[in-house]
């Protein structure tokens, strides 16, 4: 109860019944809150709350009113979203004070012509039902100004919404709507229009008569043109279209109020003369077919990523924040110079090979470079003297000239890496600087004048040659991130001496030794040292138990009495120490079937087929690492090898807590699977293991989110596990990360993407009684179509796995498994080519600690974790 005892709000507290304190309170409470609990049944006398006015059973269980529910007289604002209500209760329709209605997410098919009794009404929402039309009486509702229809079954424009004057916000999208009606232009105060993703084979021309209209989605339709009528819409000040076959903006150059337009995944092949639009500040057209970009508004910020951009020409005297030119074709820079201001500019994944002087506008703020062929550092860069954010990764560079970066003395955050620097001795001028990343080069040692960076709190020297870490390193006091993963590194001691680091990564290196000093180092809650070849007596249990993410190979005991063995081996075990989840923990794998599978290809034993493993992952730019993961080589026995991926949303719990427990639970599932099937018959094994693998693979994820569900976890995850045998890859895939099998000619995606827009999963979840909604999240909270967790979700979003089975080959060379981090920057294609050239490198981690790397410069903005197994 909330200090003011009129307010009730017992929201989010598992609740199963009506609280009889609230019932006891009626007479006092104005407004009630108990969304988000397990509630059946309202109470049958509703009565003693006379002067209640707002009223919130949100994500609750309840299927029907009590008759009394008609005394609520008082009663303004309803919201019964999410419940299990077939029917729309008629006791509403006598509330007649009431404003609002919600019924987001029930299963409602009709509304009943008495709502026309509420003549009060300003607000419906029914999203998420399977609503096919609406009721003539609904037009008795003068005063509605705001209705949402979204995700129904609408197939014709609903004609009594347009007898409704009032109306400003209308939203019908994801319907199956082919025409608008004429009389839609009744609605003058319309300002407000979406109806994204419907069956509009051409532009709905009607909609250009509404005089009112500011904001106009039409997204994910067929049509190809946009009428030259829509100049008509003098009101308009935000335009979007993305997904359609669109080649040109008509009209728009003639709208004088546009300050949006939004047009990505369209055939846009060229833009009009938009040079008087002076009110237009965005511009977003991506993922098109423009070549050249020219007559721009005088202030507009611009995205044109992923275009075939060759030439751009900026306004006369801009002011822009941002222009974004990235995966484009530009061979040269573009010119800045006429521009009074730009704070950001991209144009990293083009062609650049010469880097225009005029480039270098002295108020730029932020600049990327990245992934072009430049070879040499752009000198002219010391104009940009304002600059905070510069990132030149994978640009061919061979070295920085020494007086270069004294000009530059703003730079908080410097991207170097994915180039060939041998040597960087200039960066002690560099006095603001808080962020170095200097993966993937070509380092023999730590550069010195790093060690006058005072201010630095982050340090990524990854996929190096580095040696030694100097002592000089404890004057970064300020230092609280570093990453040495990939390198040559023999002794960590000297890190101990840094007390401000929370975050070591010093996975395959060549350490043998855990220095015990760094069990005392106050703000380390993270530590990575999967990958090195550790004494069997290295043991920091304070260390354990104290870091949130403590990631160290070990050997997988088979049962508590066996010795460790070499054969059956972590390759990344992830200790983690949460009270919600479980104690550090082995893998009591004691599976010996009474049968031996043939090897693949007429291979006889695992050494004439080796494997080998490397993984790599990062928080990259969100606040926490949210990604769990674990490799086990020779998990079941000599050749069965087991590597799963857990990217977590909304906290880490569900993903450590899968992570830690697959391994086991899945061994116990497919022991099950085997005994209860050879009980009943004699089975041939070899016809029969795809089958128990499959099965064993569904009743693990369930299993775990089952335990999730018991323990009311609120997060999620998304999870990819493969079971590589001698003769085949199991994969099973619940969400959005992704497995990629690389082969010499070819690459085959392992997994299916398992998002809410996928037209499979969105069936799926329509007939769950979900709902996705226009920014393709689940009921409007998550990302994705399957997850483990999330039950708030439930039944919309399933944690049953997607499990395909692959032969293996001789022509297979490599899998990378990661999650959306890398794939939201780099398509299939990117990923095979990156691995293929770097198979030969002796260390199989570096591979994916460069995929990582990579991702990270090209702007991922999620955490980033990357598997890797050769063949």
């Amino acid at each position: 109860m909330s200090s003011d005892k009129q307010h009730y709000n017992k929201k989010n507290m598992g609740i199963k019944q009506f609280p009889k304190d609230c019932i006891s309170q009626a007479s006092i409470i104005t407004s009630i809150d108990l969304s988000n609990n397990e509630i059946i049944n309202l109470p049958k006398e509703m009565g003693p709350f006379k002067v209640l006015t707002h009223f919130r059973m949100m994500a609750n269980k309840v299927s029907s009113l009590p008759l009394s529910f008609t005394t609520l007289t008082n009663l303004r604002h309803l919201d019964l979203n999410a419940n299990c209500f077939t029917e729309f209760p008629t006791q509403i329709t006598s509330l007649t004070n009431l404003e609002e209605i919600q019924m987001i997410q029930n299963q409602l098919t009709s509304i009943p012509d008495c709502i026309g009794n509420l003549v009060k009404l300003q607000r419906i929402s029914f999203t998420a039902n399977f609503l096919k039309s609406l009721p003539k009486g609904l037009a008795k509702c003068v005063d509605m100004n705001y209705i949402e229809l979204t995700s129904n079954e609408f197939e014709e424009f609903p004609d009594v919404i347009c007898e409704l004057r009032k109306v400003t916000i209308l939203m019908l999208q994801q319907n199956r709507i082919k025409e608008v009606p004429d009389s839609i232009s009744k609605l003058e105060k319309l300002s407000g229009l979406y109806l994204s993703s419907n069956n509009f084979g051409k532009f709905p021309e009607s909609v250009c008569t509404i005089p009112s209209l500011t904001q106009l989605e039409l997204d994910n339709n067929n049509f190809v043109d946009i009428p030259d009528s829509l100049s008509q819409l003098t009101k308009l000040k935000t335009l979007i279209i993305n997904k359609s076959f669109i080649s040109c903006l008509n009209s728009v150059d003639m709208m004088s109020n546009l300050c949006q337009i939004v047009l990505s995944d369209t055939k846009c092949m060229f833009l009009p003369d938009l040079s008087q639009n002076s009110k237009l500040t965005s511009l977003n057209v991506i993922r098109g077919y423009l070549n050249e970009v020219k007559s721009l508004p005088p202030n507009c910020s611009c995205r044109f990523s992923n275009n075939q951009i060759e030439s751009i020409e900026l306004p006369e005297n801009g002011v822009l924040q941002y222009m974004i030119l990235s995966n484009n074709r530009l061979k040269v820079s573009p010119n800045l110079s006429m521009l009074s201001k730009i704070s950001r500019l991209d144009i990293s994944q083009n062609r650049i090979t010469r880097f225009n002087e005029n480039t270098c506008h002295p108020t730029l703020q932020q600049l990327d470079i990245s992934c072009n062929p430049l070879v040499e550092f752009p000198v002219c860069i010391t104009k940009c003297q304002s600059l905070k954010i510069l990132n030149l990764s994978d640009c061919h560079l061979y070295d920085i000239p020494s007086n270069v970066l004294s000009s530059l003395s703003n730079l908080e955050t410097l991207y170097i890496g994915c180039n060939h620097l041998s040597s960087l001795e200039s960066l002690s001028v560099l006095k603001k600087l808080r962020a170095l990343y200097l993966q993937s080069n070509n380092l023999l040692h730590f550069p010195q004048s790093i060690f006058d960076l005072i201010t630095l709190k982050t340090l990524f020297v990854s996929n190096n040659y580095i040696t030694t870490i100097p002592n000089q390193i404890s004057q970064l006091t300020q230092l609280e991130q570093l990453d040495l993963c990939c390198n040559s590194i023999l002794d960590i001691k000297p890190l101990t001496n840094i007390p401000s680091l929370k975050e070591i990564d010093v996975s395959f290196n060549f350490i043998k030794q855990i220095p015990s000093e760094i069990e005392s180092m106050p703000n380390l809650m993270a530590f990575n040292i999967i990958g090195n070849e550790l004494e069997t007596h290295c043991k920091i249990p304070h260390l354990e138990k104290k870091c949130e993410f403590f990631q160290i190979q070990r050997p997988v005991l088979k049962t508590s009495k066996e010795e460790p063995t070499s054969e059956t081996t972590f390759i990344a075990c992830t200790v983690y120490n949460d009270k919600k989840v479980a104690k550090p923990f082995s893998i009591p794998v004691d599976l010996n079937p009474p049968f031996t599978l043939k090897m693949a290809n007429g291979i006889k034993n695992e050494d004439e087929f080796p494997i080998d493993f490397g993984i790599s992952e990062m928080k990259g730019r969100r606040p926490s690492m949210q990604d769990t993961s674990f490799v086990i080589k020779n998990y079941l026995m000599k050749g069965y090898h087991m590597l799963g991926l857990f990217d977590g949303h909304g906290g880490d719990t569900v993903s450590k807590l899968s992570s830690a427990l697959f391994p086991t639970i899945f061994a116990n599932q497919l022991q099950s699977q085997i005994k209860k099937s050879l009980s009943k018959k004699k089975l041939d094994p070899e016809n029969y293991i795809d089958t128990w693998i499959k099965t064993a693979f569904i009743e693990t994820y369930s299993t775990i989110n089952e335990y999730v569900e018991k323990q009311k976890f609120t997060d999620g995850s998304a999870g990819i596990v493969i079971l590589i045998t001698p003769q085949k890859m199991h994969c099973a895939n619940c969400g959005d990360s992704r497995a990629l099998l690389v082969q010499r000619n070819t690459e085959n995606p392992m997994s299916v993407d398992h998002k809410p827009t996928n037209p499979n999963e969105f069936r799926r979840i329509r007939q769950n009684y979900g709902y996705v909604d226009k920014s393709g999240r689940l009921n409007g909270e998550v990302g994705l179509a399957r997850a483990l967790g999330d039950l708030k979700c439930h039944p919309a979003l399933t944690c049953e796995p997607e499990v395909l089975t692959f032969n293996r080959s001789n022509e297979d060379q490599a899998i990378v498994v990661a999650c959306d981090g890398l794939w939201d920057v780099f398509d299939n294609q990117t990923v095979a080519r990156m691995t293929r050239e770097r198979l030969k490198t002796p260390r199989i981690a570096d591979i994916a600690c460069f995929l990582r790397d990579a991702a990270h410069f090209n702007d991922s903005g999620d955490n980033i974790s990357c598997i890797v197994v050769r063949f």
